[in-house]
């Protein structure tokens, strides 16, 4: 994880770094500094697909229910817009499965 976060103070403008960092947190448990890094990547790169799922799925793990449907519903359009047709469909059962 140090050689991600010196990568990062080095290089702020790799999306899939700082993407990377919040999976590492998250998988270490860490869903509020996982957040800070998806909520990051969300803000400075928005058209950067993969982020979407994981950052709604972190913010419903913290009970933030209606932003968590929001991150899948701005996720679904951004990838429809660029035909990635796949993450559309991740994307909709995420927040399917949120709504029920």
């Amino acid at each position: 994880m140090a050689n991600l976060l010196s990568s990062f103070e080095k290089n702020k403008d790799n999306p899939f770094l700082q993407y990377g960092i919040g999976i590492e947190y998250r998988n270490a448990g860490n869903i509020e500094k996982a957040l800070e890094f998806f909520e990051g990547v969300h803000k400075s790169f928005p058209d950067y697909i993969p982020n979407y799922y994981h950052l709604a799925q972190a913010l419903g793990t913290q009970g933030r229910i209606a932003e968590s449907k929001e991150i899948c519903r701005q996720g679904i359009a951004v990838a429809g817009e660029k035909g990635d047709d796949h993450a559309v469909s991740e994307l909709q059962r995420a927040l399917d499965l949120i709504s029920s």
